[in-house]
């Protein structure tokens, strides 16, 4: 975790309306280590939430705000009717051209 980033984030926390007890930034530390399980970086997470104006911790958006970053709205649909069509069709299906 990098200290200046975790600095930001409890100097966020602290001007804002919602107090940050030790408990909240013990809850923060953890919710930060998830994040970095999944492959968010804790800085990024930070600044995200510090630019939105948000008093909890996010995995990242991208900027469609569809998923995780470089992941377009688009991919992700895509991704999505394969996962189905694979579910319905088995993993591969054979076109037949008429």
């Amino acid at each position: 975790m990098p200290e200046d980033a975790w600095r930001d984030w409890v100097s966020y926390r602290k001007t804002h309306k919602s107090r940050f007890t030790e408990k909240a930034a013990e809850l923060s530390l953890c919710e930060l280590a998830k994040l970095r399980e999944r492959g968010f970086e804790p800085r990024a997470v930070i600044e995200q939430s510090i630019l939105s104006g948000w008093t909890g911790l996010f995995p990242l958006k991208d900027r469609a705000g569809t998923g995780p970053p470089g992941l377009n709205r688009q991919v992700a649909l895509e991704a999505e009717n394969a996962r189905a069509k694979a579910m319905l069709f088995g993993p591969k299906t054979e076109v037949i051209d008429v």
